[in-house]
């Protein structure tokens, strides 16, 4: 077999060397044939298009081809690994199952052989499974009940059992005992996790919205950065557990056992019922004021917050830039980054305000100006596009940060806006660029032209020529992605239809017990 592989590599080797030595040969006799006049080369007398039109089809079949091959062996990879993932849970389906019903598992005293197997078995398979096989796993162990932690205890101890990034959705986990088990980053949205035991275990930046855990231990647990919008946390405990950025958002926390300095530590709360019943309704500090013109280039410190806090180890003098003081100094920073940001920003609209009146005001203009003013509009044009892209993505660093939540509102605005900055910077180029749009006798019908063709109207009246063509085509799929970017952030400023309902039905209840007699 080694003989074998060796021999299919040397085979390769030589291929590779062979077609690279015929490609250089190719290319010597090109050049030279150019250079020298070689006419029995044939290649004296070619033109671009001419060398165009005989490589292009064998130059996209071979593209093709690659193409082709590199996903036909991904398939088959993806394949192979599916069906490697499927054998390890069948085989440890299996042997449990021969545990079980051979052996008594389930009765079989705590410290005896067969439960050792069935921890060691279980612990090596659950490292080797994907995530969504994982959750599998763990819920024939729930179902099986030898994780219940009633009556006489757990069967098989998970601690430091490797679930992390598991798939647990709507799992239904009641009284699981899953003491110091890695979830880390594991999917439980919507799990039963009621009564059960999870101290100790790793839950840093777990899903567990909407999950269901009343009376659950959680003592010690790290739930460092975890998700847990509109959990039900009643009576759960807390105590000792790592909440650092944990987001609590309308969670139900009422008669959990948690410190006023825990509560502290995570990064919201807005709306989030707390131990004693009362609502948390405070927005975190330092929003106030906090213009939406500075929220184009804030993202951008953030993000370069994020790089630095990977690689450069800052010392607490530095936490304005770099973000890891108390929360009020980085309020006070991101105020004071405010008004750079805002002068920034307003220096841009006098810009472009600047070069709209020179362009409405009719003057000859130098050659030197008119491609100033394209490069400033074409500048302004990719600083929106990146702006407004990668919102998503500051956006996500911004919710990673100490009290910096992004204001949904102010992304519409800043939205509607750059969508204006949009069609005035293209009628700027359109503007300097007449001669390249037919049927246009002046700069309205290039403001004209950008709006129609930002609406992605067309009428027809006006049509772009030469490499304008290009620019309104680019115009036209920009405009459809930011009318898309301007819904979505319209809708994401809607409450969800969850919260609208609860917030209802706390409406009725408290006219309910307002009435005479209630």
């Amino acid at each position: 077999m080694d003989t074998q592989k060796k021999l299919s590599k040397l085979i390769s080797f030589l291929f590779v060397v062979i077609a690279v030595m015929v490609l250089i040969a190719i290319a010597f006799i090109i050049t030279a044939g150019y250079l020298y006049k070689w006419t029995w080369a044939g290649v004296a007398t070619k033109t671009f298009w001419d060398w165009m039109e005989l490589l292009i089809i064998p130059v996209v079949l071979a593209i093709g081809a690659t193409l082709f091959s590199l996903a036909e062996r991904q398939n088959e990879q993806a394949i192979a690994n599916q069906q490697s993932q499927e054998a390890i849970l069948e085989a440890y389906l299996e042997k449990m199952s021969e545990l079980l019903f051979d052996r008594e598992l389930v009765e079989s005293s705590t410290d005896s052989y067969v439960r050792g197997v069935a921890r060691i078995w279980t612990l090596t398979t659950l490292r080797r499974l994907d995530q969504s096989r994982k959750g599998v796993a763990l819920q024939f162990l729930q179902e099986a009940e030898l994780i219940k932690g009633s009556g006489p205890g757990p069967v098989i101890d998970l601690r430091e059992a490797d679930l992390a990034g598991a798939n647990l959705f709507k799992a239904d986990l009641f009284d699981a005992v899953l003491a110091g088990v890695n979830l880390s980053g594991a999917n439980l949205t919507e799990a039963n996790l009621m009564e059960a035991d999870l101290g100790g275990a790793n839950l840093s930046k777990a899903n567990l919205r909407r999950a269901h855990m009343f009376g659950i231990n959680l003592n010690s647990a790290n739930l460092q950065m975890a998700v847990l919008h509109n959990a039900h946390l009643a009576e759960a405990d807390l105590s000792r557990a790592n909440l650092d950025k944990a987001d609590f958002r309308n969670t139900n926390l009422v008669r959990a056992a948690i410190s006023a300095e825990k509560l502290a530590s995570i990064k919201s709360l807005q709306g989030a019922t707390m131990p004693d019943g009362k609502k948390h309704n405070s927005e975190n500090p330092g929003l106030q004021g906090y213009g939406f013109i500075a929220y184009g280039i804030d993202r951008i410190f953030f993000f370069l917050q994020k790089l630095s806090s990977k690689f450069i180890p800052t010392p607490e003098s530095f936490t304005g830039i770099f973000g890891i003081a108390s929360a009020n100094i980085q309020v006070a920073a991101t105020k004071q980054r405010a008004v750079w940001i805002d002068t920034y920003i307003c220096i841009w609209y006098a810009l472009e305000i600047g070069m709209i009146g020179l362009i409405v005001t009719q003057l000859i203009l130098p050659n030197w100006l008119i491609w100033l003013l394209r490069a400033f509009s074409i500048i302004r044009i990719v600083d929106v596009i990146q702006v407004g892209m990668n919102m998503a993505v500051f956006n996500q660093i911004r919710i990673k940060g100490t009290y910096y939540i992004s204001s949904m509102a102010r992304a519409l605005v800043l939205t509607i806006i750059n969508y204006g900055e949009l069609v005035a910077c293209f009628g700027v180029i359109y503007a300097t660029t007449l001669h390249n749009l037919n049927n246009a006798s002046g700069w309205t019908d290039a403001f004209y032209f950008s709006w129609i063709t930002q609406l992605t109207i067309g009428y027809g009246d006006i049509t772009p020529l030469g490499v304008i063509k290009l620019v309104a085509s680019l115009q036209g799929t920009i405009g459809v992605l930011f009318a898309l970017l301007i819904v979505s952030r319209f809708v994401a400023m809607l409450p969800p239809t969850e919260t609208i309902l609860r917030d209802a039905q706390d409406a009725i209840n408290k006219t309910d017990s307002e009435k005479p007699g209630a």
